[in-house]
Parts: structure tokens; sequence; C-alpha cells
């Protein structure tokens, strides 16, 4: 008797597959059995895919918070614009693994040139406080959380250990171990805040999950991609492997490591997955591959890419995602990287590898220079990258602001991390965010998130023109601190912020 019939299961490669076996064997592949004798010709069987790329355009929520610190090399110096948050690697010269920088004049500067741009690192901010870290979020009060990880050349432990998310208070910059996830040697990958529902999503590269947390960091539950974890140690295997995370549209997206530089793949790409949330915004259902990621061009042929380690999504609902250089979990490299859009057209992701170039035009590899990280606002997309100027005249590793229309270091601001203009960071620079222009306090002036006689003082402190980099005290952002910027005070006080 023959007891074996056509079976729809799910692939590795994420696509439907028919082929013919007993009921038990379909079952454990958790794919649909049709019955004995049935052939996978049969027209009953429906084991048809859906084009890779089934996309819907929605707006990005993204609310990460400006910080308010209270130190004075902050307060004191910087403006009321923007502010850019970035990872380092623990062996960057002085040992600042964190920095904050001042966007407010950033459309004055020059192109393609060194300029003026205030930074702040707060003392506990370093690698002797945090070890090796690279994942970056900013929740909507500009609190900073910074994952564990093992991905620099040289790491070393942080005092929360390798499954460490740290806090970084948004006022008083103090450093606090916010979760630790389970995890003996291998890290963690990414983090984001989903706003819109106050929670955190954190990759782990020990056991290839997706970890959920609410707001206080307790752990609500995981989410498992591809083959389910066996307990064995990690780092999770390729394919399993997953690194950035984003929530977007009622849908968290995540990346798969499939290939890289050393472990090269005929078959798979690098791919960006997504799976929906439920109203309590827990994944559910089955996950969607949303993405194949193109391969490098090489005498004609397409090769590999490297695994993309961040992703965002633009005010235009675009998605943007990050490579990092790496040759396996542990050992990174640099100028095989890109910074990638993909525009929802008709239902399909579409993407042109070239419209975006990171790095100097004379580097190795021109405009594969990215190292991770990457966010935007309606205007800009913003980038970190090694060698985006290299000894013409300066030296310069750190981030590249590059109109959204597509360009190259020509047409773009660049900044270096540390304001060094002689030292190479190759490989050493990391994640990056982007936070609001605006406090979502009106009234606020001083960041304590409370509207009293403080903000009053600041407002007549401020009276008359403001200088150009603006002034706390001017409520209505019109340059002037006046009359109506005390009644905006007045008209808020005692709301909670």
């Amino acid at each position: 008797v023959n007891e074996e019939g056509a079976c729809c299961y799910e692939g590795d490669n994420g696509l439907w597959i028919c082929d013919e076996m007993i009921e038990e064997f379909c079952v454990d592949l958790d794919g649909i059995w049709y019955g004995q004798n049935v052939n996978c010709s049969d027209p009953q069987v429906d084991c048809v895919n859906d084009p890779i790329g089934e996309c819907e355009i929605h707006e990005a929520s993204n609310c990460a918070g400006r910080p308010h610190y209270e130190d004075p090399e902050f307060s004191q110096v910087f403006g009321d614009g923007r502010v850019t948050v970035e990872t380092a690697a623990p062996s960057i010269l002085g040992g600042q693994v964190v920095k904050v920088f001042d966007l407010t004049n950033l459309n004055l500067a020059p192109n393609d040139s060194w300029f003026a741009l205030n930074r702040y690192s707060d003392p506990d901010w370093s690698s002797q406080k945090l070890g090796s870290i690279f994942g970056l979020a900013v929740d909507g009060d500009g609190n900073i959380f910074v994952t564990a990880t093992k991905s620099w050349n040289n790491d070393w432990v942080g005092p929360g250990g390798w499954g460490a998310i740290y806090r970084l208070d948004h006022i008083t910059g103090d450093v606090t171990v916010f979760a630790t996830l389970p995890n003996i040697d291998s890290s963690l990958g990414n983090i984001t805040w989903d706003c819109d529902r106050e929670q955190f999503f954190v990759s782990n590269m020990e056991d290839g999950l997706i970890y959920r947390l609410d707001a206080s960091g307790a752990i609500l539950d995981t989410f498992d991609h591809g083959t389910p974890w066996t307990g064995s140690p990690g780092p999770a295997a390729l394919g399993d492997r997953v690194w950035a995370v984003e929530v977007h549209g009622g849908r968290l997206y995540y990346s798969v490591w499939n290939e890289d530089r050393v472990n090269k793949s005929a078959t798979k790409a690098n791919q960006i997955w997504s799976v929906a949330l439920d109203s309590s915004g827990q994944p559910i259902g089955s996950e969607r591959l949303e993405v194949d990621i193109p391969g490098y061009l090489k005498d004609g042929q397409l090769e590999y890419s490297s695994p993309v380690s961040d992703i965002r999504f633009t005010h235009y609902g675009s998605m943007l995602l990050a490579e990092r250089s790496m040759n396996g979990w542990t050992n990174l490299t640099a100028h095989d990287a890109r910074a990638l859009e993909f525009e929802c057209i008709d239902g399909v992701w579409i993407t042109d590898v070239n419209r975006f170039h990171v790095g100097d035009n004379m580097a190795f590899n021109p405009g594969h220079n990215a190292s991770g990280g990457i966010d935007a606002i309606p205007e800009q997309l913003f980038a970190s990258g090694d060698a985006l100027d290299l000894g013409s005249p300066d030296t310069i590793y750190g981030f590249q602001v590059l109109p959204m229309s597509g360009g190259n270091v020509t047409n773009s601001k660049i900044v270096d991390y540390q304001d060094n203009l002689t030292v190479q960071d190759k490989t050493l620079i990391g994640d990056l965010v982007v936070t609001n222009e605006h406090d979502p306090c009106p009234g606020d002036t001083n960041g304590d998130f409370v509207i009293d006689v403080t903000d009053l003082l600041v407002v007549i402190g401020d009276w008359g023109p403001c200088n150009p980099g603006g002034c706390p005290g001017d409520i209505d952002d019109n340059g002037v601190v006046n009359i109506l910027d005390l009644l905006g005070v007045l008209s808020a006080w005692g709301d909670p912020c």
C-alpha cells in the first residue's frame, strides 16, 4: 500500500516546496498533507509561492526623543536641534564608546569637508563601564539603550555580561544594566524601540531568538525564526542568525544572516523577513520573506553580500538597510558594506544599489564603506562609515549625511567620530540613531519633564533675540524669546510630559 501523498511545506529559503511523503513526516515539517496517493501535480495541491516582497507603504513612526543632559558640557553648548547618537569599538582612541552629536546647524556646513560640530560623551560611556557594545536604540524620552557585542575584532565583556542591555539616562547620563538576556559567550545583536507599544525587541546571537521586552526590561516572550534552537552553544548558525530588528506598519522586520565575506553561499542571499504583531505587540502567524539582498557585482557576476546589521524606515515608507563587512561573527573588516534603500512600488520592494555611496571616492571599493548604522529624516539619510575622507586633506571616520535623492561624499556632510583628523578609525565605527527635532513637551525648557517656575526663569533669562544655534527659552522657535514664549510656558503649566 502506498502511504505517501503530496505535502506542502516551507523550505529553509522561505519558499514552499511540494514533496510526496507519509503523513507523519509532513506533520514533522509543519506542512499540509493532501492524503495518500495524491501527487504534487494534482490540481488540488496548492503550493504556490507568493512573490518575494509583498509590501505596503506606511509612514514611519520613529520617535527617538532628544536627551537633555544636565552636564553643562551638553546643556550650555548644544543647540536645540536634532542629535545623532553613535556607538564605537572599545579600542577607539579615548575609549568613549557612545557619543552624541549636535545637528542644529548641520545644513550650514560645507559638503565633503571637516566642519566644527559639538560632541558630547558622558565620562561613564566608556569601554570600562560598558565593555564592547554595538546595537543602539533611543526611546521617546531620550534614554539610550545599547547591547553587548562580540562583533569587533577586540572585545571585552562589560559588567552586565555578554547578554547585557545598558541604559544611559537621558538627563544624568548614568549607566545601568537595563536587562540581561540568556547568553553564555556569544553576545547580542541589535535592539529597537517600538514606540507605538512601548516595548523593545532584541536579537540574541547565542540562540537565534528575538526577545520582546517591556519598558522596564522584563522579558515578555521570544520569537524564533527558522530551525528551532537545539540548546547548543552559539553563535546561532547561518540561516538562523538574526541581527537587525525594526518595527514598522504593524510588523516586526528583521535581517537573517545567510552569508558573508568568508562564508559565501551559492544558493541563499542575506535576507529581510517580517512577522505580524498582534494588538499587544506579540509576533503572531508565519514569518514572511521581504527581500533577498542583491550581491556585489564582480566581473559581470553577482557575488555575496555582507550581513545587514541595522534597519530603519523613512518618512515615506521606504526601507533602509546598513550592511557590515563581516568575516564571521567575531571578525570585522571594512570596504564591503553598503547603505541600501528599498522602495515599495506596486507591492514589490525595489532597490537601486548605486543610489547611496558611503565613503571616499578614492578609498577601497568606493561607496562600499558603510559600517553598520543607518537612519533618516525626511530630507537626509545618515550612514555610519569608514574612510569617509582618507587623507585628502583630512582622515574622517564617523558618519555621512547624504541627500535622500542619493549621491556620494561630494554632496554630503561628513563627521569624524572624535574630531581627530589624523587617526584612521578603521573597523571601529558602529550603529547610529537620529533623534526627533523638537521636544515632545513644549514649554519644558530644561528637559526635566516638569513645567514649572524653572522653565519660566529660563524664558526670562533668554529674553530677546536668540543666537544662531537657538535657545531653550524660544518655545515657538521663531528666533526671539518674548511674551509669546512666556505665555506658552504658562499655558502648559503643570501639564505632564
